[in-house]
């Protein structure tokens, strides 16, 4: 649902158009962590006071739930990961951001997309803990 009603893929439309197709899809999936993931997404992009705070409110959501998206291994996804350190770090939490990064992520196999996050986010906050 997240992604047909995104525009076909995260990100379709603008994020406040976003962040209410997500939620329109959570009245209908409650819980849902990919659309909880999506909202998030969303959240971040759009960047207004207290967005980074609903959107770790989503990602600590996908993680209490049972099907969050783990891996084989039973431990949750680098996309989970990478979207809790990234909403960490917005917050200024950037020692847990990159405690995150370091014993949670690791060196962790992801996707391409993940990958470049993960990247990221570990330069930005490597720069803010200097």
């Amino acid at each position: 649902f997240a992604k047909a009603e995104l525009g076909g893929r995260r990100g379709g439309g603008s994020a406040s158009e976003d962040i209410t197709a997500a939620s329109r899809g959570l009245d209908l999936y409650p819980g849902s962590p990919s659309i909880l993931l999506a909202r998030a997404d969303a959240l971040l992009r759009r960047g207004w006071k207290a967005d980074n705070a609903y959107a770790l409110r989503d990602v600590e959501r996908v993680l209490r739930s049972e099907e969050q998206g783990c891996c084989a291994d039973g431990r949750p996804s680098v996309a989970v990961l990478s979207r809790l350190a990234q909403c960490l770090h917005d917050l200024a939490q950037d020692e847990c951001a990159s405690l995150v990064l370091k014993n949670m992520v690791g060196d962790r196999e992801c996707g391409e997309d993940d990958a470049e996050r993960v990247e990221r986010l570990r330069e930005a906050v490597a720069g803010e803990l200097k």
